[in-house]
């Protein structure tokens, strides 16, 4: 049951005294069903929580934000009733578990079960009902694959969005022997934006010495609450069902109690019909294990994966997510043969298609420049590698956007992948990578980097005598004093090459590194901080180096993190790879990202994924 906006201001007003007493979450006899309203008689009797204020200040949010607490001996339920003037646009882009959920209009709910505050639990809830939990400790970095099955819904209102939590208490600390303390938290990304909580922090929503105290909770009983992550899909096979596809998932059931629930995996191409392969999902007290599910596809098609644990009991939807990169499900991959042209007279377009056998026939794959002028075109395909040679006669210095496109017998549009063809003057010294080959090439020949990471400029002569040809800057800090091109000028001195490591150069506005002024990846700060060093800190680094000759590359990351809730750090150093080796180097570079990611990275290139630099 939504509440008026009165009988909200009649609530902010009380809720101050509320906190300043330790908390009790009160038992309820019957649980809520968690369906996004809240209408269910025991939220009526849940303790409320309010007082919702800005990080640093005392001051009334811009809209109200009401919590509720109960609990029923296996679960502890929490309801959030977040106000907003501009329901229409809440923003609610991530789909992925684990991902950037504080980017979206979301809730967060950190608790800390013992009395010395020695760690907490971090669960984060979006308005698109996508979930995130981590484990914490003060000082130190989260643990971001630390899971529990928990569960919760969303809906959003006329009034604003509603969210209801259900976390195990027996995955939590449930022994109920400490006090136990928490906050609550509300990211309002719908602007005008803001970020309010009910402990009284002075900058970051986990300052643990100022969170609220609350009553420890007994757990009577263990729930199942399995857990779906990481959802793959291969590319397309043929199986015993035909033609299709694998997602391949992890399930696991951490808190000792077994069960059956229900999984579903819908397959949601743009063309043609859809479906859903449904089957039970048991899993034992403690239990974990990977599981594959093949979904037939009766043609090819760019399509969305989705995944859904449902109890068939209750019908209660007890998770949701997408799977993040479906690029192996595009019928099309198309690649350039380099990572930009000078002296050559002719481009090569690298083409992936895939399809059924004997569905090509008639299909048609075609390269075109603006203007849908086309360049180079094949039929009578078949699945497999197609070449189409593109020549640069034609092309200015430049980057010129095209286009492969992959349409069937009737014409119609089945795959469309956008590629950038760079043409540029050619100069000494310069480095690009041939993507066929997977090698990089310096002034046409091949050259296979060898050398160390973090080498600093005393250490150059000592890497040249024992043979190797490359030396990196990677975690080489750029001190005061310090010069873009040092350790590029004891390289060349001695014949060897540098990969310079752009993110060194990172500095908050006062001239500190983001980590040293306490600015981590899960700081709302940090990423308008990298946003700004890459404008004010790289160009001017960039710029000395750009010509130099012992430069090879970039290096922007070293072995990014496979879990979604670093994805922004890992786009953005790619981003800002990318915006240093483009505009800035006439002469072209290459740049050079990990091996392990690149394929999903829009700013990244095919290139690193087979160069030795990766």
């Amino acid at each position: 049951m939504i509440r008026t906006l009165a009988a909200m201001l009649v609530f902010a007003m009380l809720s101050t005294a509320a906190v300043a007493q330790p908390l009790q979450a009160p038992p309820i006899d019957a649980p809520p069903v968690l369906d996004g309203a809240l209408d269910d008689a025991c939220w009526q009797a849940a303790a409320v929580v309010g007082a919702f204020t800005a990080p640093g200040t005392d001051e009334a949010p811009i809209e109200l934000t009401e919590a509720r607490l109960c609990h029923d001996g296996v679960w502890l339920y929490i309801s959030f009733l977040c106000h907003e003037s501009l329901p229409e646009q809440i923003v609610s882009a991530q789909t992925v578990h684990d991902g950037s959920v504080n980017q979206d209009d979301s809730v967060e709910v950190l608790i800390v079960p013992v009395a010395d505050r020695t760690y907490y639990y971090h669960f984060l809830l979006s308005a698109n009902n996508i979930r995130a939990e981590q484990m914490g400790w003060p000082g130190r970095t989260p643990y971001r694959r630390w899971n529990t099955g928990w569960r919760s819904a969303t809906a959003i209102t006329p009034e604003g969005w509603v969210a209801e939590i259900a976390l195990p208490l027996s995955a939590i600390g449930g022994g109920g022997a400490e006090q136990w303390q928490l906050n609550l938290c509300r990211n309002k990304r719908t602007e005008p934006a803001q970020w309010t909580c009910v402990a009284p922090v002075e900058r970051l929503f986990n300052e643990l010495e100022t969170f609220p105290a609350m009553a420890p909770i007994a757990s009577e009983a263990a729930p199942f609450a399995p857990l779906l992550l990481d959802p793959r899909v291969s590319t397309y096979r043929e199986g015993e069902a035909g033609w299709g596809y694998e997602v391949t998932l992890h399930a696991e059931n951490t808190t000792g109690q077994p069960g059956t629930l229900e999984l579903r995996v819908s397959d949601e191409p743009l063309r043609g019909e859809g479906a859903t392969i449904t089957l039970p999902l048991a899993l034992g007290p403690k239990d974990e294990r990977e599981m594959s599910v093949f979904v037939p596809a009766a043609q090819p098609s760019e399509r969305s994966v989705t995944l859904r644990l449902v109890d068939p009991d209750s019908g209660e939807l007890r998770q949701w997510l997408t799977v993040a990169d479906t690029a192996p499900l595009s019928p099309l991959s198309a690649w350039l043969d380099r990572s930009f042209y000078s002296t050559e007279t002719a481009a090569r377009a690298i083409c992936q298609v895939r399809a059924p056998e004997g569905t090509l026939g008639s299909w048609t794959l075609a390269v075109q420049a603006e203007a849908e002028r086309e360049l180079a075109s094949a039929a009578d395909l078949a699945p497999g590698e197609r070449l189409l040679e593109l020549a640069l006669s034609g092309f200015a210095l430049g980057e010129h956007p095209l286009a492969v496109e992959l349409r069937d017998g009737a014409g119609e549009l089945v795959a469309r992948q956008e590629l950038v063809l760079a043409k540029r003057e050619s100069r000494p010294n310069e480095a690009k990578i041939d993507r066929v080959r997977g090698i990089t090439l310096v002034d046409g020949e091949p050259f296979f980097p060898l050398g160390m990471l973090a080498v600093d400029v005393q250490d150059v002569a000592g890497q040249a005598e024992a043979g190797f040809n490359t030396v990196s800057s990677f975690a080489v800090a750029f001190g005061e004093g310090d010069t873009p091109t040092d350790i590029a000028d004891a390289a060349q001195a001695q014949g060897m090459k540098l990969v310079e490591y752009l993110p060194r150069y990172f500095r908050t506005d006062e001239g500190v590194r983001p980590r040293s002024a306490g600015i981590g990846r899960s700081d709302p700060r940090f990423p308008p901080t990298i946003e700004a060093t890459v404008e004010r800190e790289l160009p001017p680094a960039v710029d000395a180096l750009r010509d130099h000759p012992a430069l090879l590359g970039y290096y922007g990351i070293d072995e990014p993190s496979t879990t979604a809730s670093t994805r922004w750090t890992r786009t953005t150093r790619c981003w800002c790879c990318s915006q240093a080796g483009r505009p800035t180097s006439p002469a072209g570079r290459a740049r050079w990202t990990s091996s392990a990611w690149t394929p999903t990275c829009r700013w990244a290139t095919r290139s690193a994924r087979t160069s030795a630099a990766a």
